[in-house]
């Protein structure tokens, strides 16, 4: 009995050990992805999240590389297969009942769909996230998916709606795509003050794209006052 009772130890902690080398291959393989993808080195970055994609011990870390499929694949203006990787990662993020990946991927499902011209699936999509975060009380998600939500509103003229969006959208200085957009609200709709006060907080976060836009809109803010020195500063900050 003694002699049964270490077998049986030693092979669950075979298993134990085999389970944990499993997880951290897909997780070496998925930040490997990243950091190839941050180098725009795509097909070795897909190389490295299929792998990851494949390792049926950590579904976590399998959902999640295959959203960076999807995000390489429209990059690539693949829309049918970034489609296609969207729906596996909202598919398995709904298995393991994640709410943040479950957002994230039906807010990719709605770029892909206005990447493609269909603004009523995407809107769709988006209104569908924003169910889930707000069911959840999940007010961090905003920042994920309100500054294309807002966006794709505006564009289809739903001013009052994108309005409520705004509202809600948490604005601090460590995002800058919401402060963009909450300035770039703003500024449409003939409120400067508030427009200049979201981009300047703009201006203080780490996005490196977002600054550049809110320098670009402060510049020609100024410019339309005749504010010629400040517009040419904010001109120098965007270059």
């Amino acid at each position: 009995g003694h002699i049964i009772g270490k077998v049986l130890f030693c092979l669950f902690c075979l298993m134990l050990f085999v389970a944990c080398s499993s997880d951290d291959t897909a997780e070496a393989h998925y930040q490997r992805g990243r950091q190839l993808s941050s180098e725009n080195r795509s097909a070795d970055a897909m190389r490295e999240f299929l792998l990851a994609a494949d390792a049926g011990d950590a579904p976590q870390v399998s959902a999640k590389a295959v959203s960076e499929l999807g995000h390489l694949s429209l990059n690539q203006h693949d829309l049918g297969q970034a489609r296609l990787y969207f729906e596996q990662a909202w598919q398995q993020a709904s298995a393991l009942h994640d709410l943040p990946l479950m957002v994230l991927a039906l807010r990719d499902l709605g770029r892909c769909s206005r990447a493609g011209g269909d603004a009523g699936a995407a809107l769709q999509c988006f209104a569908r996230a924003d169910s889930l975060l707000t069911a959840a009380g999940a007010d961090t998600l905003r920042t994920y998916v309100y500054p294309e939500y807002i966006s794709l509103l505006l564009g289809e003229g739903r001013g009052d709606a994108a309005r409520r969006l705004v509202r809600l959208l948490p604005v601090d200085r460590r995002s800058g795509p919401s402060c963009l957009v909450a300035g770039k609200f703003y500024a449409e709709q003939g409120r400067y003050d508030s427009a200049q006060y979201y981009l300047r907080r703009c201006l203080e976060t780490d996005n490196v794209s977002s600054r550049a836009s809110a320098a670009m809109y402060l510049s020609e803010m100024a410019a339309d006052g005749a504010e010629w020195e400040r517009a040419f500063g904010y001109a120098l900050e965007c270059a």
